[in-house]
């Protein structure tokens, strides 16, 4: 009879926690991000925090935030720090000082749940449909939104963006997950998956990581098998 023993070494990993004690305004943490530039970004449901070295600045809405409740945050190639509030809109940072774009300018809802950028263009998602901004002339933002919402009755909520071999996906709540097709005029939609519940997405190589309620899902991306990839799918991380 033979024996096997499996020995584990558990890795520690230098840690540094934040809370409204030090640099927090609020507890409820909705986006975090790292800017080009080294800095930590943390949108909260009462303000945003930048934390520069040692250097900490708070943003709320009398700084010029659209509103308090950051949940998404994004950066363009100009080092512009990008906002997304839900209730607000958009807000972008240029370093000194805020501008806000809600749906005055022609953002589809002013919910907003996530943000990505990819190729000069900004795709925002929000609890019904989702706006892209094209951002090569970033002095007139405002005429350059393009909207897209569902024709159904319910809302299009989006969940998250991610992108694949020069394509851009949405990822909705209960709505599916559909190819973005922009010509820089007009935002069509190709369907990949109908319907399923999904609360967030990542790329890895070439499979797409959907976490779904109790579990997860690891598939391969091929935009016209992506269904039946699903269906067949192992649920991942159930305890």
């Amino acid at each position: 009879m033979f024996f096997f023993c499996l020995s584990v070494v558990a890795q520690h990993y230098p840690s540094k926690h934040y809370t409204d004690q030090n640099i927090l305004p609020n507890t409820t943490v909705r986006s975090v991000f790292f800017s080009s530039r080294g800095g930590l970004w943390i949108g909260t449901d009462n303000g945003l925090v930048h934390k520069q070295n040692e250097t900490v600045v708070s943003y709320f809405e009398e700084d010029g935030l659209a509103l308090n409740t950051i949940w998404a945050l994004a950066e363009d190639s100009k080092h512009h720090i990008w906002a997304g509030s839900y209730g607000g809109g958009l807000s972008r940072f240029n370093g000194t000082s805020w501008e806000v774009f809600s749906t005055d300018e022609g953002l589809v809802h002013a919910e907003v749940t996530t943000l990505s950028i990819f190729k000069d263009v900004l795709y925002v998602g929000t609890s019904d449909g989702f706006s892209i901004v094209t951002l090569q002339d970033s002095a007139r933002v405002s005429s350059k939104i393009h909207s897209f919402k569902h024709e159904k009755r319910s809302p299009f909520r989006v969940q998250d963006f991610f992108t694949h071999n020069g394509a851009v996906y949405v990822v909705t709540y209960d709505k599916g997950i559909y190819k973005v097709l922009f010509d820089g005029k007009e935002i069509h939609l190709e369907t990949c998956v109908k319907k399923g519940l999904f609360y967030a997405s990542a790329v890895q190589g070439d499979s797409l990581l959907l976490g779904q309620k109790e579990y997860f899902k690891k598939i391969a991306i091929r935009p016209n098998k992506l269904r039946q990839n699903l269906q067949k799918a192992p649920q991942l991380g159930r305890s």
